[in-house]
């Protein structure tokens, strides 16, 4: 880009993204709800608390909600067309490059299309329309390829970070279980925002844990209708965040929000259509003016030019970097707490180990990927990083860079 590694500049594109998905998300909502209430959803999706954190530190969930948001846009109704088919393969492409598990978008196009075929073929109305969603996957797949390969020449072990999610891990019982609670724990945690003062708290409470019992209720009342692509498509981002062992917090699910804001809607509708008979609007309007004046204070905060614990730009940070480029092999994996910043700074190889894994699987995934260096930033890095560095007595050389880096070579 033109202004290069510049974090203001970054902060302003990661702006416009948000204004953009504003009109894409009302436009979406407006499908299925009154304009007013279309607005407000909006508005709830845009200035929840975790993209407001997001968009803070500048990271790629933003503009992959986008993208996926777009797709969910064009996506809705039954005819797709030549051209409608073109513009979500690009869309799902775009989602994917930018974060992996929005190839769940191709996983629940594709559960659509088994469903749909085998019903058709029970009924014995088979048409070659039915296919459309097998061009979506077979296009995306294409221009996902020739982009990673071809333009951005991404390495072929690139998927192994999420593989070892998986392999590294056997107690699957017990993770199935602490997943559960935390998921439930993190789709409450969507209608959350700071709490100031004894009012405020009751009422963050209150918020939360309606709209996590109005999404679930929503969720039933819309599936028992009918089931569509986008409902494939929250459920597969809902077993991902249930199966996977590491915990990525919103990372993983921020693209699926929207849907569960949308089934929050039905839920409360369904909810306070029983005790009361105020049209649905006017409870969307008032739920959104709660939502934003319990959230003030930490608009007001991110308006502000973020003061960050760390940020690459510093003079300690830039020395380190340099020494990096300057000390280290092209092909030598360093181990990191921000493995993408230290490449994208550097232009060398990283990675981070998951923090809930323990020592010993750490250590054997760490052998296995041939790691030689670790690099320790204060502020930043995890207390993991040193008691790996103590069990694993794997440190055959240091150097301190300055007060806030350290260089470990490993063995």
């Amino acid at each position: 880009l033109c202004w290069g590694l510049n974090i203001k500049a970054m902060l302003y594109l990661i702006t416009l993204f948000l204004a953009i998905l504003l009109f894409v998300l009302y436009s979406y909502f407006r499908k299925s709800s009154s304009a007013a209430t279309a607005v407000c959803l909006s508005v709830i999706v845009v200035y929840c608390s975790y993209i407001i954190d997001f968009k803070q530190h500048v990271l790629s969930d933003i503009p992959c909600l986008l993208f996926v948001s777009i797709y969910l846009n064009l996506r809705k109704g039954e005819k797709l067309s030549a051209i409608r088919i073109a513009l979500l393969a690009c869309t799902a492409a775009m989602a994917i490059l930018i974060r992996s598990q929005a190839i769940l978008l191709l996983a629940a196009e594709g559960l659509l299309l088994t469903i749909d075929v085998y019903k058709r073929i029970a009924v014995r109305r088979f048409s070659p329309k039915a296919l459309s969603p097998l061009l979506i996957i077979f296009f995306s797949a294409g221009i996902y390829l020739v982009m990673n390969k071809l333009v951005f020449h991404t390495p072929q072990d690139a998927m192994n970070y999420y593989k070892n999610f998986y392999t590294w891990h056997t107690n699957y019982a017990g993770v199935l279980y602490t997943n559960i609670l935390y998921f439930i724990a993190l789709i409450k945690d969507i209608f959350q925002h700071s709490a100031h003062g004894f009012v405020s708290r009751i009422l963050v409470s209150a918020t939360s844990y309606t709209g996590l019992v109005s999404g679930i209720l929503g969720f039933v009342i819309v599936v028992k209708k009918r089931i569509l692509m986008e409902d494939f498509f929250f459920m597969l981002m809902c077993l991902l965040i249930i199966i996977t062992p590491v915990h990525e917090g919103m990372r993983f699910f921020l693209p699926a929000v929207p849907l569960y804001i949308l089934y929050s809607k039905e839920g409360i509708y369904r909810l306070l259509k029983k005790i009361t008979r105020v049209r649905p609007y006017k409870i969307a309007i008032l739920f959104t003016v709660i939502y934003l004046a319990l959230g003030h204070e930490d608009y007001l905060s991110a308006a502000k030019m973020p003061d960050y614990i760390w940020s690459p730009n510093t003079r300690n940070d830039t020395v380190a970097f340099q020494y990096i480029i300057d000390h280290t092999g092209k092909e030598e994996i360093i181990l990191f707490a921000k493995p993408r910043a230290l490449t994208l700074y550097t232009n060398k190889k990283a990675m981070v180990i998951a923090y809930t894994a323990s020592l010993d699987v750490a250590k054997r995934q760490i052998d296995s990927m041939h790691i030689k260096y670790l690099l320790w930033r204060l502020e930043v890095s995890e207390p993991f990083f040193k008691d790996y560095l103590r069990y694993s007595h794997s440190a055959v050389d240091s150097y301190k860079i300055n007060d806030f880096y350290t260089l470990y070579k490993l063995r």
